[in-house]
């Protein structure tokens, strides 16, 4: 019995040398056998090299095969399965199996804890603690070590207490090992028992890849030094001796304190210690230099540095990610294409995989390079987990819209499986078969998936939630439209059939399921309900067949199917083995079938033999492979900087460990791990055999001022190595054939160097043009031809033809104000609204259109009423406007279209808000008829022809190619002032928000709402008197809020008028004026915008006050507006000229079709239509008015 280390740095041979050994010891040994250990991680790649070089050796002395049936290359998970294959193993717990372990103890000792009682609901705590347990076992702690602590009065009592809670809990759970017979030990600690209780005589012992060993390894190396011939224990270090001082930031010092560590364990076993030796050098000058070079760098070395060939070194910084992959990917294929390497023999190391895995395959597929990633991807994402979660919620929620469409979206609660529901509805459309065959799946799941589209369009429009799903009341379709005020009740059968029979579907079995849940008792019962349940459904079909559906494509995704259906269940037998016969709880029951299979994994694929390598840094091996390429290499990872996130703070560790034997101890110190980072950068630097590329991003998302990592720029500076920028866009230079790679890729190089080389006024060389050529005569050529479009395309929109004009728009246009609105503000906006009719997803909710609808029904409700019972507003009594009000309000909210008031608590305390607004609306309407001379005399008032409704005549106006432009609308409200054989008109548009009259955009025709309404109704006039146009004006609808103070207390209702008083244009009448307000009294008008002089003389305020010529000017340049608008749609002419008026893109602020249009004011063709200021606001009045004139007298709009 003996033990033997095997030392060395990098640059030795270390796994050369353990193979000769065990050769000579095979060929010695007829009968004796060699387990050669190695990491788990590294357990397959590393057996057949092992047995690859174990042959070798037999071929030159001409041996007869037979040594590699006597050799296995093990973890020492493996050799514990090798070694104990024929005893009864015992129950192990999956990773979920032991959280739900953990959550039982918990819970039963809940009140039996102080300290951590507060944390036990606290996200991270269980996981916090069962991570300190595996530490303990990790570290043949046990709970008599923890006592030492609590019965230590040196110790803090905050502490001990805490490590009496640690102990307590410590304590329940190796009692619930006992109680559900699982093992009391771990595997490594029951494979060092049987160990001792084997001979191992005929063994030989090899270890290699290790550079530390956790406390529970060393106690199974104790037991081969005791029972196998020899230990052989290759590490990565110098010699040291058993007492030598180690310091924690020496490069190798944890090798040496394991060295110490297995020596002193020797001792004690009186095991015989041959003096150490070291591996053969490798013959390599380049690996010497880089390795003397980062000792020099990083440990105060003074070692020599051999000359070698410094391009096998190449240290590389792109702008970001997707650069650096993007430029590693194309190195590769040129190592492959023009060097002669195998992609087997190349690596990719990644510090953080989490930054790289999503990037680094596709990036990789496009330039035809097979890889191996390192990484067992999570079941987060997965289908099954998605339904679970969306499951639980429903239940939790109640029916809440996304839960709906989530679980429908995972495609797994189908009812392609049911011949019937609860409910007794018929499924015709599901086809109602309960066996499918794969054909008939995937027409039966095409249907399904355009029956849930449907479904969620008719959800999102009609606000369907909750209750709504579980209603017998089938869903009824009827169409509002508020914006041009119409009802359409051309319902869609077929849509509505499918959508209601999903509803059933949904709500009946998903409402019977809950139900049945709540009436289980225990945790059996509650699993063999939830099963049930998936079963009936048919979820386990519908697995099935996605698998099936995936095998024949991607064998990978069909494996995720099988591998997350098998958690599944395992995860429901673990549930309940653990849980039994305890009283069910929904609540633990749902977190633990969220949270069990997120936390998943799936296996590994196996991987193809000649591949490209991605794996992490940290489990890199010295000369591991010929080119390595260590991508991310910053300061955030390269040191990478630890947090101690375990439930002791580095001081209680420290406690711990200071009162254990010297063989026990925590194996992940993050101290230890900072210091280690130095090692880390040294066994990276030394992995690569022949060339090392190590590459950084300038720029990571989410982290701040981002660099190269310093480690790496003292290497750079040890070996004198320049650190090469890689852009993306270097093309043009000497080197840039050296990046082409796939036809793909070649096609995106082209496509950008033309664009690079026109942007930047170069010229390519010959050999980039004889590349395109190549790409023309190949397969890639459409694609190629599809790309350059890309280029050559401008982003302008194309003239229609007079045939397509006459389709879209007919032989007259009969529209809306607003419709010419939007024209001016984007002819291209126009085009896609009413040209193409393109539509956002309809929402029915309380959006302004619905709830001005809302005023306005509310408003000609309470004329109407006064009509009907014969009363003028200024006669009411306080007592008789609250009841019309409240009858208005009533029957307001009694039309059809408003029932969405009535959905849920938050539609009833709007609908409440509505009713408030209203009510001080009619106050106000009250206060300023009392004090008027206007009186109302029209209401929703239709002029042209409006949803099938015929009202007075509109404007028609002649357009010079035959054709008339018909406008409708309808007033708000027409008041009237009567005086001396004439009428004065005042037109009143109800607006929910803040409105103005800005003479620019009427200039501009973005406001000409107002001037169109004065001038229908002047236009329309009686002729038995003189109508003339007096004023149009905004009343803004609210429920205004004041500032508290006594002042404003005094005056009140005053006050709150104040905030009614409308804003828009009016014409200088001095006849009529004084009588738009009667209280003026030599002040300000708290109605309209006028206000009497100290001379007596009334007159409107600010710059919307014209007179009679120039509101003649602005109505007559207002119709020209319509004409052009008109002419310029019948010309076919579409331009994408969104306006802008300063720094506000007005045009674009609002639009639903950016993603048709993409304008982009960056592009030379796309500019935006800027609004002349016409000078400052003195001055702006005047200039609009000229400029008025000169359009009318040039015929033209001078846009």
């Amino acid at each position: 019995m003996s033990l033997q280390f095997i030392l060395g740095t990098s640059t030795n041979l270390h796994e050369d040398e353990l193979v000769r050994i065990s050769h000579e010891w095979l060929a010695e040994h007829e009968a004796g056998e060699v387990y050669f250990l190695v990491p788990n991680y590294m357990k397959f790649e590393s057996e057949l090299r092992i047995l690859r070089k174990l042959g070798n050796f037999e071929q030159k002395e001409k041996r007869v095969a037979t040594a590699k049936t006597r050799l296995q290359v093990l973890s020492f998970t493996r050799l514990a399965w090798f070694l104990m294959n024929t005893e009864t193993r015992e129950v192990e717990l999956s990773e979920e199996g032991r959280s739900m372990l953990f959550r039982k103890i918990l819970l039963e000792n809940k009140e039996n804890l102080t300290l951590f009682r507060g944390e036990f609901d606290k996200k991270g705590f269980m996981a916090s603690l069962m991570d300190f347990f595996a530490e303990l076992e990790q570290g043949t702690m046990t709970a008599n070590d923890l006592e030492k602590i609590i019965h230590d009065e040196s110790k803090g009592m905050a502490q001990r207490r805490k490590f009496a809670e640690l102990l307590l809990l410590y304590n329940a759970y190796s009692n619930a090992r006992k109680a559900y017979n699982l093992s009391e030990e771990s595997l490594l600690s029951r494979l060092a028992k049987r160990v001792r209780e084997r001979d191992l005589s005929n063994v030989l012992v090899v270890v290699h890849g290790y550079t530390r060993f956790s406390s529970e390894e060393l106690s199974l190396l104790r037991a081969f030094m005791k029972q196998a011939r020899e230990l052989k224990i290759s590490m990565l270090s110098e010699k040291v001796g058993e007492n030598d001082t180690l310091q924690p930031l020496e490069l190798f010092y944890d090798s040496k304190k394991t060295i110490q560590r297995i020596l002193r364990l020797a001792k004690e076993e009186k095991v015989k210690i041959l003096i150490e030796k070291y591996a053969p050098k490798a013959e390599n000058t380049r690996l010497l230099a880089i390795e003397n070079a980062w000792r020099n760098a990083s440990d105060n070395g003074k070692f020599p540095l051999p000359d070698f060939d410094k391009t096998t070194v190449q240290i590389w910084q792109s702008e970001n990610h997707f650069v650096e992959i993007h430029r590693v990917a194309k190195e590769i294929h040129r190592l492959v294409s023009e060097e002669g390497y195998r992609y087997k023999d190349i690596q990719v190391l990644v510090r953080n995989m989490e930054d790289y895995h999503t990037q680094i395959a596709p990036i990789f597929e496009w330039n035809n390079i097979p890889l191996t990633m390192d990484r067992r991807s999570t079941m987060k994402s997965h289908p099954l987990v998605e339904f679970f979660q969306s499951l639980f919620r429903l239940k939790e929620f109640y029916f809440q819209y996304e839960d709906v469409i989530r679980l429908l979206r995972s495609e797994l609660f189908t009812p392609l499986f049911q011949l019937s529901t609860e409910l007794g509805n018929s499924l015709d459309l599901f086809s109602e078969i309960q066996e499918l065959t794969q054909e008939e799946w995937q027409l039966a799941m095409e249907e399904f998936r355009d029956t849930v589209d449907i479904t969620e369009n008719i959800v999102l429009q009609y606000g369907y939630n909750g209750r709504d799903w579980t209603s017998q009341k089938d869903w009824r379709f009827v169409t509002y439209d508020f914006e041009e005020n119409e009802v359409s009740e051309n319902r869609d059968v077929q849509k509505e059939r499918r959508s209601n029979e999903l509803r059933r579907f949904v709500g009946g079995n998903l409402s019977l399921f809950f139900k049945e849940m709540e009436n289980v008792q225990t945790v059996r019962e509650g699993a063999e309900c939830f099963y049930r349940f998936l079963t009936e459904i048919g979820l386990d079909r519908q697995m099935t067949h996605f698998r099936d559906s995936f095998a024949a494509t991607d064998i990978a995704k069909a494996k995720e199917y099988e591998q997350a259906w098998s958690a599944f269940v395992h995860l429901l037998e673990e549930y309940v083995f653990i849980f039994g016969e305890d009283t069910f709880d929904w609540a633990t029951f749902s977190d633990i079938f969220s949270t069990g299979l997120e936390n998943g994994r799936y296996g590994k694929v196996p991987a193809v033999l000649d591949t490209v390598q991605v794996i992490s840094s940290e489990l890199v091996q010295p000369m591991q492979s010929k080119v390595v390429f260590a991508l991310g290499l910053t300061n955030h990872t390269l040191p990478m900087s630890y947090e101690n996130k375990s439930i002791l703070t580095l001081e209680e560790r420290t406690m711990l460990e200071e009162v254990v034997a010297d063989e026990k101890f925590f194996m992940n110190d993050v101290n230890n791990r900072n210091a280690k980072e130095i090692f880390v950068a040294y066994m990276l630097f030394t992995s690569a055999s022949e060339k090392l590329y190590l590459t950084a991003p300038k720029q990571v998302e989410g982290a701040k001022e981002t660099r190269l990592s310093p480690f790496v720029e003292r290497f750079s500076k040890a070996l004198g190595i320049a650190i090469v920028e890689k852009k993306d866009t270097q093309l043009l230079e000497s080197d840039a054939l050296s990046q082409i790679s796939t036809y793909r890729l070649l096609i995106r190089d082209l496509v950008r160097l033309k664009q690079f080389a026109d942007e930047n006024e170069e010229t390519p060389s010959i050999l980039w043009n004889m590349l395109e050529e190549e790409v023309k005569k190949s397969d890639f050529s459409e694609l190629y031809h599809h790309a350059l479009l890309g280029l050559e395309k401008k982003n302008i929109p194309h003239a229609l033809s007079h045939e397509t004009t006459e389709l879209l728009y007919g032989d007259n246009i009969e529209a809306s104000v607003s419709r010419f609105e939007l024209l001016h503000q984007c002819e291209f906006k126009h085009f896609a609204n009413y040209g193409l009719q393109l539509k956002g997803r309809e929402i029915l909710d309380l959006n302004p259109a619905m709830k001005g609808n809302f005023f306005h029904e509310a408003l000609d409700e309470f004329f109407k009423l006064l009509q009907e019972n014969q009363l003028d507003i200024e006669h009411l009594n306080e007592e008789q406007l609250l009841h019309f009000t409240e009858q208005v309000i009533e029957k307001t909210l009694a039309i059809p279209q408003f029932d969405l008031l009535n959905r849920d608590s938050r539609m009833r305390y709007l609908r409440f808000q509505l009713s408030e607004v209203t009510k001080r609306v009619l106050w106000a309407v009250k206060q300023q008829a009392d004090r008027s001379g206007l009186k109302t005399k029209e209401t929703e008032l239709i002029f042209g022809k409006i949803a099938g409704q015929k009202g007075i005549e509109g404007l028609t106006l002649a357009l010079s190619n035959d054709k008339v432009v018909k406008l409708r609308g309808k007033i708000d409200r027409l008041d009237v002032l009567e005086q001396d054989r004439q009428q004065y008109l005042s037109v009143v548009d109800y607006k929910s928000g803040a409105k103005k009259f800005d003479l620019l955009d009427s200039y501009y025709g973005l406001a000409m709402q107002m001037v169109t309404y004065l001038d229908v109704a002047t236009s329309n006039a009686t002729a038995e008197l003189e109508s003339k146009p007096l004023g149009a004006f905004y009343l803004h609808l609210q429920n205004p809020t004041l500032d508290y103070d006594e002042k404003t207390l005094e005056n009140l209702d005053e006050n709150i008028l104040k905030e009614f008083k409308v804003g828009g244009l009016l014409v200088n009448y001095p006849e009529a004026i004084p009588e738009m307000d009667k209280t003026l009294d030599g002040k300000a008008s708290i109605l309209y915008p006028v206000q009497q002089l100290k001379s007596g003389e009334v007159k409107g305020t600010g710059s919307n006050f014209f007179t009679e010529d120039e509101f003649a000017t602005i109505a007559e340049h207002n119709r020209q507006n319509f004409t052009s608008a008109a002419e310029k749609i019948y010309s076919g002419d579409i331009a994408l000229n969104p306006v802008r008026q300063g720094t506000n893109p007005r045009a674009c602020s609002y639009c639903s079709f950016k993603s048709v249009c993409f304008f982009d004011p960056m592009l030379k063709e796309n500019q935006y239509k800027k609004m002349e200021p016409f000078g400052d606001r003195k001055e702006k009045k005047a200039k609009i008015l000229e400029a008025m004139k000169i359009d009318l007298e040039s015929g033209e709009k001078n846009d």
